[in-house]
């Protein structure tokens, strides 16, 4: 099969050539005096040879119901969306330019001052021009007014909008923080995702630390999984990551060596010590890492792995205007997780092995404690460091 017409009054008002023919077609150009519509349909094979249906025979419908607005819509993008749909209740046409975005500005309230113009450079008919796509620069997170004139927007048959001028509010929320994360000796893991998702933020699996764009994620989360040296990609990389952390960014890193990590950012100064260990505790309680919005670290259940630790940090010996979190065994000068502000960045260092557990080869309790409650606690921790 070729095609498929639709005729209305033997006019062709609608032709389809792919399978399954879903045709449509708008009755415009009524006449009252003749509101006979006639209808058949015409296919036509690849041999060019035609054949009708039954004609069926209506009587029309002079259309005055007034299109609507249903609802106005963004993409699902992390940031700043360039296009808004406005989606009407039936077919529209539209003349010039009777679009436009109002921001509301700093104070959140419109009418004043401050109230913002978005620059609207386009618009175009989709979905059989129910749905006008506009194309517009950047939306910021914060409040915006979709405005529509009401005398350029008319349905095919004419009618114009309902409601005469149409202001829609819409608001753009900001965009949940991305967080990359690189396990060194196995890139191929994922077992940070759950966790990253369960504290609400927008995970990026980083199998590549040698080439990947700090700039695209706001916290850097590295997991040691070598309890040798590091990998020589995240070796060449340390300069890159301690400027990016001193400008300003965030990084999480469990560190199952304890050795040269810690001078990523900042801590050439830590006197680090590794030895395995069973028991970890509480310092400096209450905190959000040990009681924040997923529940609580306590004394006993993150014990018993194997290891729970990897050694300790000299508590002495840590950056000033240090935090720390928990320590190894019950010598509360054994750092096993603490953080620390390093210029305008900041970083949160532990020696748990939590490669291990994400990858869930540790006991049933041990793998839920650390991932789902220990490390989206650290995670929004950091996020509102």
């Amino acid at each position: 099969m070729r095609n498929v017409e639709v005729l209305a009054n033997d006019k062709v008002v609608a032709n389809h050539v792919t399978f399954p023919y879903n045709l449509s077609a708008y009755a415009v150009g009524y006449d009252p005096l003749n509101p006979t519509l006639s209808i058949k349909i015409r296919v036509t094979d690849t041999g060019g040879n035609s054949t009708f249906s039954n004609t069926f025979v209506y009587t029309a419908i002079a259309d005055t119901i007034a299109p609507t607005v249903s609802s106005i819509t963004v993409p699902p993008v992390h940031s700043g969306p360039k296009s808004v749909s406005i989606n009407f209740s039936e077919s529209v046409q539209f003349t010039g330019s009777p679009f436009s975005i109002i921001g509301a500005g700093p104070d959140h309230q419109f009418g004043t001052n401050d109230d913002i113009v978005v620059a609207v450079t386009g618009a175009q008919l989709r979905n059989r021009s129910r749905v006008v796509q506009l194309t517009n620069s950047a939306l910021a997170p914060g409040q915006y007014r979709i405005v529509v004139a009401p005398s350029a927007v008319t349905d095919i048959a004419g009618n114009p909008l309902s409601t005469g001028m149409f202001t829609g509010s819409l608001t753009v929320l900001q965009a949940p923080p991305t967080i990359g994360y690189y396990t060194d000796s196995n890139s191929d893991s994922t077992g940070p995702n759950a966790p990253i998702l369960l504290a609400g933020f927008t995970p990026i699996h980083i199998d590549d630390i040698s080439s990947f764009d700090l700039s695209t994620i706001d916290i850097l989360m590295i997991d040691e999984s070598s309890n040798g040296s590091l990998n020589s990609p995240l070796q060449n990389r340390e300069p890159d990551i301690a400027a990016w952390v001193a400008s300003g960014g965030k990084i999480v890193i469990h560190d199952r060596a304890v050795q040269n990590l810690i001078l990523i950012a900042g801590g050439s100064t830590i006197t680090l010590t590794r030895s395995l260990g069973s028991d970890l505790n509480i310092a400096n309680s209450p905190n959000l890492v040990t009681a924040g919005p997923f529940g609580n670290v306590t004394n006993t259940n993150l014990d018993g792995g194997n290891s729970s630790d990897h050694g300790w940090a000299l508590q002495s010996s840590l950056p000033a205007g240090s935090t720390t979190f928990l320590i190894a065994g019950t010598d509360p000068t054994h750092a096993a997780a603490f953080s620390y502000h390093f210029c305008t960045g900041f970083v949160y260092y532990s020696t748990i092995p939590l490669d291990y557990y994400l990858d869930l080869q540790g006991s049933t309790n041990l793998n839920d404690a650390l991932g789902k409650i220990y490390l989206p606690n650290v995670l929004m921790f950091v996020n509102g460091a």
